[in-house]
């Protein structure tokens, strides 16, 4: 990207053989060039793409302004050249003739801006006309990529694809990796807290295929990457943006190149590398704002030797909460701590051999996520929980007492937790949910708030803010050029630690799952080799290797009845623990040639043959413990499966011109079954006859992408049809053991994906550019898998739904529109300094949380705007930015939960409100 130097030259008032006096230290090329044009009186435009990394000789003495510029820059391969009317130029060819209409209007708008900037003493000039070969700070780049495992350019590569480099998501105010997903069509990456309590467990897709559940043995449908590392479980995903290079989102399927779980699509995050033979630069950034927001974040490039040099950053970031617990004080969820560094190290002795290490750790100390309580109740009448018809009258005390209802005892504040005396509280849950012995007298009614209440073993309260989750990692890369072809290799070793909460917002019923300990380690291994056959054909070939294991103990506490009045038949705590041990490996290729000058044909192909065990076992902890000192063993449970399916490409692109090519592609991909998490006690199947397939995508896809307007306007367009068969759907069955139905995952449904995805961007002029990406999705439920041709979802006490093949349901979390819209516009002033301004407007049309497409867990439609207001002086060694997150301070509703049995009701998860903040960036060395 280009930053542009004004330098205060309005008349060329000297001639070339004129001798000017010039005091120039030798320094970087940008500074040395703006420095000459002020004390030789010209105007200039600093190229610094041209000029980066550039050093320049000292320049002291008296020199008619032609000679001095040639000995300024003697031996640094740059050239200049001054022009008659009193412009100096790198590497151009300066013309003046002639000013734009769009440029004229820019400056009456600049006027105004400047008539009132007037009034404190600043001058404001409207930024003049680019010089030919010059480039606007907004100028519209060809981002670098490597969607399909070689670099090429965003415009060369004929697939759906999403990069925006790093600066530019600076500029947009991004944090992490949600924030870039709201700028990818069809890209949906949301905090989970409705399922998990935690809001480091996101729920990701991409054209509506992804996965909602966090548990360590479901796999997620949306590939995660970090710099080309896969990342095997959905918890620790929700990276952070600290010195990154560029962010891709590769839509459809992704079954060749990137292989496992990419069924939706895959985004992956590239980081800077080390640059060798730069002297030391870097950046620190401090940012404060409302809400208790507060960042600080720092780079640096260290070069340690001709061939080697070393990268370093760091992170740290805090936000309070903004939904407060009413059972606790001074205490509210929604509240983040984020910290992080990372190390990289680069080796380049030749231009053929790089060898890149790094290493990173963070750390999440964050309360539980901003969930609320909507509605308690049985709501399968209607939205308020009344499910009783011949009295408008909920069944449920609880529902009773949320609602505001008729026929509840009276309602006051907790004062100590409370343990009922009544044993059978703890035998019969109907019983529980509606009498007031087994309620007790501690519930706070709101709406508007949040009523969580967490105990130990022995019935005390405990904190809620025990959320955490450390990550780490270390990888190397290998990058070696021979003749005829390359070796890349990549070894990773990875990991996390986490221990969290996800009760109830409800505490009538007070059962917490806690999560004590979900750990996470995997080591994967992956050689690609990429060579040419000869001009017209290339190839690529690799082979994948991954091993991972993991644990999840979950404790479900029932803190209802104390030790002394329990009796044998009440379990106090139910301890679950799951163990996984999981290995992948895959060989795949892809071939290249060209048809002809404009026809070029690329086949794709991969095996994947994957393993799969799972060990579960499941105690109850009872508060009368004389028989089961150690826990009573109610199931012990282990399955295995094994999975081999190929997968395959095949695309054909159009070059219609230099600036335009189409292209047409098929692709597919599958996502690897398993075993369900959560097994009742008394069920009668086994793990292994509990076990679902996979599922498979195959995705037809056709695209345009184009530069228009001397390279002004960039528009891509994508038209893509997705068959999803076997889809794995969590859905309730009727289960003979238990005389009850539970929750189990199946293969149960076949759909139709079909949308439209368009992303622009449009330089109006020099200082303004326009953004824009929208996404469109149609999916519908096509067939039920079943010999009934029908299925019922949450056929226990409330909820119940039948869903037949044509009934039309939508996928979950999949809306029908998300459009993007930002501007970019900048206003120069007098002195050379900058004001940039960026805003950007968010829509997301109205979705369903659940396949059932409940009207309760509808989440409505939103509107964001973000806005960022960017002061820059004219030697850009630093920046002060004022931004505005949620400018219109919308409610937005990130998830919706919608609870069967004691706890029933319908939960929603928050967004953040309105959040300004102001932020100080400075760079040194640059």
């Amino acid at each position: 990207m280009l930053c542009l130097v004004l330098a205060p030259a309005w008349v060329w008032a000297q001639s070339s053989a004129e001798n000017v006096p010039f005091d120039i230290p030798q320094q970087r090329a940008e500074e040395a060039l703006i420095q000459f044009a002020e004390q030789a009186n010209l105007t200039f435009f600093v190229p610094f793409d041209q000029v980066q990394g550039v050093t320049t000789n000292e320049l002291i003495g008296t020199y008619p302004p032609d000679e001095a510029i040639r000995l300024l820059l003697s031996g640094t391969g740059l050239q200049a050249e001054i022009s008659g009317d009193g412009r100096l130029s790198i590497n151009t060819d300066v013309s003046s003739e002639g000013e734009s209409d769009m440029n004229n209007r820019n400056r009456v708008s600049v006027g105004i801006l400047g008539g009132f900037l007037g009034l404190f003493g600043v001058e404001v000039v409207a930024q003049p006309e680019a010089e030919e070969g010059a480039v606007s700070r907004y100028a519209i780049e060809e981002i670098i990529v490597s969607s399909r495992r070689v670099e090429e350019g965003l415009q060369s590569a004929p697939i759906a694809v999403t990069a925006i480099g790093g600066d530019e998501l600076e500029n947009r105010g991004a944090l992490d990796v949600v924030d870039f997903a709201d700028v990818a069509p069809n890209v949906s990456l949301k905090t989970n807290g409705a399922v998990s309590g935690f809001a480091a467990a996101p729920r990701t897709s991409i054209r509506g295929i992804g996965q909602a559940d966090f548990v360590i043995n479901t796999d997620p449908a949306v590939g995660m990457y970090a710099d080309g590392v896969y990342l095997g479980r959905s918890i620790g995903s929700v990276l952070d943006l600290v010195d990154v290079e560029r962010v891709e989102a590769l839509r459809g399927p992704q079954g060749t190149l990137f292989g496992r779980n990419s069924t939706g699509g895959a985004i992956n995050i590239i980081s800077k590398k080390p640059e060798i033979g730069a002297d030391p630069y870097g950046d620190v950034t401090v940012s404060l704002g409302e809400g208790g927001y507060s960042l600080l974040r720092g780079s640096a490039n260290i070069p340690l030797t001709d061939t080697s040099a070393l990268r370093v950053s760091a992170l740290k970031r805090e936000r309070d909460g903004f939904i407060p617990l009413y059972n606790y004080d001074n205490f509210e969820l929604g509240a983040e701590d984020v910290s992080g560094f990372k190390v990289a190290f680069r080796f380049q002795p030749s231009d053929t051999f790089t060898l890149d290490l790094d290493a990173d750790i963070s750390e999440r100390n964050d309360s539980a996520a901003p969930i609320i309580a909507v509605d308690f109740g049985d709501l399968s009448v209607g939205e308020t929980g009344l499910d009783n018809a011949s009295n408008g009258r909920s069944t449920s005390l609880m529902a009773r007492r949320f609602n505001g209802e008729p026929g509840g005892p009276p309602i006051s504040p907790l004062v100590a937790p409370f343990q009922t005396t009544d044993a059978q509280c703890g035998t019969d849950t109907v019983y529980r949910d509606q009498s007031a012995t087994c309620l007790g007298d501690y519930y706070s009614s709101s709406r508007d708030g949040s009523h969580h209440a967490w105990f130990d073993n022995d019935g005390n309260m405990i904190g809620a803010d025990d959320q955490s989750l450390e990550t780490y990692g270390y990888s190397a890369r290998l990058s070696w050029d021979f003749d005829n072809f390359s070796v890349k290799t990549i070894s990773s070793w990875r990991g996390f630690d986490s221990s969290f909460r996800n009760g109830s917002p409800a505490p009538i019923y007070v059962a917490t799952n806690d999560n004590v300990l979900f750990d996470q380690d995997q080591s994967s291994h992956e050689i690609n080799l990429s060579g040419d056959i000869n001009d017209r054909m290339s190839w690529l070939a690799g082979v994948f290797y991954q091993e991972e294991t993991g644990r999840e103990i979950v404790e479900v506490r029932y803190p209802l009845v104390p030790p002394a009045n329990a009796g044998a038949n009440l379990p106090l705590v139910n301890i679950e623990d799951r163990n996984i041990d999981n290995s992948s490996k895959a060989i795949y290729a892809q071939l290249s040639t060209q048809i002809s000058d404009t026809l070029s044909l690329t086949l794709g192909a991969r095996k994947t043959e994957e393993e799969k065990l799972v060990y579960i076992h499941k105690t109850e902890y009872r508060a009368v413990s004389a028989t089961f000192p150690d826990g009573l063993l109610i199931s012990e449970l282990e399955g295995v499966r094994d999975a081999s399916e190929p997968s395959v490409l095949a695309n054909l692109a159009w070059e219609m011109s230099d600036d335009s090519m189409a292209y047409i592609q098929f692709s597919d991909g599958f996502r690897n079954g398993g075993f369900p998490a959560r097994r009742p006690a008394g069920t009668t199947q086994t793990l292994e006859e509990a076990s679902y397939d996979e599922e498979f995508v195959e995705s037809w896809e056709v695209g345009l992408k184009t530069t228009a307007l001397d390279g002004n306007l960039r528009a891509n367009l994508a038209v893509f049809r997705t068959e999803f068969t076997e889809m794995q759907i969590n859905a309730t069955f009727f289960d003979a053991g238990i005389g009850n139905s539970i929750g189990n995952t199946a293969n149960l449904a076949d759909v139709e994906i079909n949308g439209i995805e368009l992303e622009a961007s449009y330089l109006v002029t020099d200082n303004l550019r326009l953004d824009s990406s929208v996404g469109y999705l149609s999916s519908e439920l096509k067939t039920i898998l079943t010999d009934d041709g029908e299925f019922i979802l949450n056929s226990g006490n409330n909820l119940q739904k039948t869903i037949t093949s044509d009934s039309g349901n939508e996928l979950p979390h999949a809306p029908e529109f998300q459009v993007n819209v930002g501007a970019n516009y900048s206003l120069y002033l007098g002195n050379g300094a900058e004001i940039r301004n960026r805003l950007d407007v968010f829509y997301e049309s109205e979705q369903y949380s659940t396949i059932g497409n409940y009207e309760q867990g509808r989440i409505p439609s939103s509107t964001r705007l973000n806005y960022n207001l960017t002061y820059m002086p004219s030697d850009a060694s630093w920046e002060a930015t004022l931004g505005i997150r949620n400018l219109t301070n919308e409610e937005n509703i990130l998830n919706a939960a919608l609870e069967t049995g004691p706890r029933a009701g319908l939960y929603n998860v928050l967004g953040r409100g309105r959040e300004a903040f102001l932020q100080l960036k400075y760079s040194f060395g640059q």
